[in-house]
């Protein structure tokens, strides 16, 4: 999508995400990262691991290893587009945010937008964009999103960026 909206620029997207990689690895992970692949843009979304272990508990956690690695890229200069987390599918193997009875990730994302909007980041509301269609963009898994999902994603980013860079 950037390619063909952007199609004087050459654009590359270097996918550093690690499957069940904890918020604290990622903030110490990510200084190196920025340092190797030099981008100019950081699209950040981050914490769902961290808050399925933890629970309601892992909440200051997520936001504050977000606001962390917010900092970290805006303080090199790099537009930080950052998503809220996504909603969990009940009833999937690895939909853990279920596991004591209540949803922590509308609390999580609460806080996440009010961090957000403090630190000069764009945020891309993830969650909102799955709102009420998680039985097709959330995979059988009840955790990741299936292939429409994704798409979904990057549909949401990509106009955040053209937003951002165009008005």
């Amino acid at each position: 999508m950037l390619s063909d909206r952007y199609p004087s620029q050459a654009v590359t997207v270097v996918n550093e995400g690690l499957g069940g990689e904890e918020i604290t690895t990622a903030v110490e992970n990510l200084p190196q990262l920025l340092t190797r692949d030099t981008p100019q843009v950081l699209l950040l979304q981050h914490g769902i691991n961290t808050l399925n272990e933890k629970h309601a508990a892992g909440i200051p956690e997520v936001v504050n290893g977000l606001r962390t690695m917010i900092q970290e890229a805006r303080s090199r200069g790099i537009l930080v587009l950052a998503g809220t987390l996504l909603p969990e599918r009940p009833g999937g193997c690895r939909a853990y945010d279920y596991a004591e009875g209540h949803d922590d990730i509308i609390a999580a994302n609460v806080e996440i937008r009010r961090m957000i909007g403090t630190q000069g980041a764009v945020l891309v509301d993830l969650y909102e964009v799955f709102s009420g269609e998680t039985g097709i963009l959330i995979g059988e898994d009840g955790l990741h999103p299936s292939a429409v999902g994704y798409q979904k994603i990057a549909e949401a980013f990509f106009a955040a960026i053209g937003k951002r860079l165009e008005d």
